[in-house]
């Protein structure tokens, strides 16, 4: 860790080795910094997704949509 604090990068090399429990941990750490970070928040609702946690993964991409509506392209959007 950078610091002694916890980094986005880091929680995403964490999510993307499979470490899903770890990056939770950490994402938490982070939003309790910044609570509105919307990059974290998505990257929760991601580690939500893959630990099975849909309503709770629905509830991080509504929050972080409701924080910062541009985030959705509008390729993702004609997707839905």
């Amino acid at each position: 860790m950078t610091s002694g604090a916890a980094t986005l990068d880091e929680a995403t090399q964490l999510f993307e080795s499979g470490h899903y429990d770890h990056a939770q941990a950490l994402c938490r750490t982070l939003l309790h910094a910044s609570p509105e970070d919307t990059r974290v928040i998505q990257l929760m609702g991601a580690l939500h997704l893959k630990l099975r946690g849909f309503a709770a993964a629905a509830g991080c991409f509504r929050q972080a949509l409701s924080i910062r509506p541009d985030i959705l392209s509008p390729r993702a959007m004609v997707e839905l």
